[in-house]
């Protein structure tokens, strides 16, 4: 085998490697998006701009479910009692950085500072077996969810 030929192999192996490892930027497999985000994620942490507003989130209870290959599932109990159990669809992107989610309603009464809050897309900043962060603006504002699978 020539030099040339080793040197090329060395160069698509480390290509190899790169793509397949890729990570988001907080943490998880980039590859294995589609498996990981399956079951139910439950809101443990939030941040508006940067800053911990945990404390100021309004309704309790804040699930989401992601069931293969496309079902998308969001509930949450406001402050007076009423129930939301939202049923819509999610797909990647394809770069899987990304997740699209559609088919359900805004966010009402979230905290004392944002009353409604929505998106259809949430960028992903973390994936793997056990957390789950995004982030997506609304209103002007960075808002990141931190979420922990049940």
């Amino acid at each position: 085998m020539t030099m040339n030929k080793i040197y090329i192999l060395i160069l698509l192996s480390v290509g190899f490697l790169a793509v397949s490892c890729e990570k988001y930027d907080e943490g998880g497999s980039v590859k294995k998006a589609d498996k990981t985000i399956e079951g139910t994620w439950k809101l443990t942490g939030y941040l508006r701009d940067g800053t911990d507003e945990m404390t100021l989130v309004s309704i309790s209870g804040f699930t989401e479910i992601f069931t293969a290959p496309d079902t998308y599932t969001r509930k949450y109990t406001e402050e007076d009692g009423t129930v939301h159990d939202d049923t819509g669809t999610f797909k990647f992107a394809t770069d899987n950085l990304s997740v699209n989610i559609s088919g359900v309603s805004s966010i009402n009464n979230f905290s004392a500072a944002n009353s409604t809050v929505s998106s259809s897309t949430y960028t992903i900043l973390k994936l793997s077996g056990s957390e789950f962060w995004y982030q997506y603006e609304n209103g002007g504002n960075l808002h990141q969810f931190r979420m922990t699978k049940q």
